[in-house]
Formats: C-alpha cells, sequence, structure tokens
C-alpha cells in the first residue's frame, strides 16, 4: 500500500501479485490489487482480484463497493465497444454491488447513445438525472436519448434546462 501511495504503482502491482501468492487466504492483496487497477481505469484486470477478495471475506464493504466500480466500468467499456448483451450483464451484477454513481451512469447512457440505442439509454440517463439534476452533461446526454427515441417534447425540455443551467451544453445540442 506504500509503494502504490508514493506513486509507485508498477513496484505496489508486482508485491500485490506475490502476497497474493504467498497468502490466498489473504484478503488484502487481491483487494489492494483491484483497487490499484480500478484507480486507473484497468476495469477488466480489476475484477478478478476484486471478485477473489469478496469470495475471501463477503463482509468487505469496501470491496463490494469497489467490484461494484469496477463492474460498472467494464460495462461502459464494452457498451462502447458495442457489446450491449455483456454490458448489460455487467451492470446487473454490479447493482446490488454499489450504490448508483451518476458519472457511471452517465457513462454507461453515453455509450447506448452513441451506439444508437436512444431507448435503452433513457431510463439510465434518466436515473443519472435524478442523481445529479444540476449537472449538464447527464441532461445533455439524456436530450440526446429522448431525441434519438423520437421523444422530442421530453428533448425539448431538456434542452430548455440546459439553456439555463449550462448553457454550453445546449449550444452543442443544437449543433
Amino acid at each position: 500500500v506504500a509503494l502504490a501511495s508514493q506513486g509507485r504503482d508498477r513496484e505496489a502491482e508486482a508485491e500485490f501479485q506475490e502476497a497474493a501468492r504467498l497468502s490466498p487466504r489473504l484478503v488484502d492483496a487481491p483487494a489492494n490489487l483491484g483497487v490499484l487497477y480500478t484507480r486507473h481505469g484497468r476495469f477488466g484486470e480489476a475484477i478478478v482480484p476484486l471478485r477473489r477478495a469478496l469470495a475471501l471475506d463477503r463482509g468487505r464493504a469496501g470491496v463490494r463497493a469497489e467490484l461494484g466500480r469496477a463492474l460498472r466500468g467494464r460495462a461502459i467499456e464494452l457498451a462502447r465497444e458495442g457489446r450491449l448483451d455483456e454490458a448489460a450483464g455487467l451492470w446487473q451484477e454490479a447493482s446490488p454491488l454499489a450504490g448508483d454513481d451518476p458519472d457511471l451512469l452517465r457513462g454507461l447512457g453515453q455509450a447506448f447513445v452513441e451506439r444508437g440505442k436512444g431507448v435503452e439509454a433513457i431510463p439510465i440517463l434518466e436515473r443519472a438525472v435524478a442523481l445529479a439534476p444540476q449537472r449538464g452533461a447527464e441532461r445533455f446526454w439524456l436530450a440526446r436519448a429522448y431525441r434519438l427515441a423520437g421523444r422530442m417534447p421530453e428533448a425539448d425540455r431538456e434542452a430548455a434546462t440546459l439553456r439555463e443551467l449550462a448553457p454550453a451544453y445546449a449550444a452543442e445540442l443544437g449543433r
């Protein structure tokens, strides 16, 4: 942990891997490895050690939440690659593990919109807006999802809110 806190992540990664190998029943080694991977956006790599840590100690709330973040992060990556069924499965697996995070919800919704899946994006982005009603990015992507789904009154409502809340996003939406 000291190595990771000093920014010596490669060394920390090697130490965590070695600790997990030497003490396979020690929960901290895979948990710390998973946290390190998640912190660097290596969500796919984080999932295995975090699942291992959770299997060793189901009571660790921090490990549960971190696994939820890793699963959701990987789900967003998969959605952006067009692997929507896999993304949905990981997102479902993550749901009981971590609370709603508007950034992750927006990321997933955005990935669906970028893939032309407005209908699928709407409930995700509506939840993101409910959690962060004053943030422009969530509303911007929700307006785009509504437009994509042909729900123009809702898209216009979000555009009007954006003009008040985040004019730069409103201008981008108008393009």
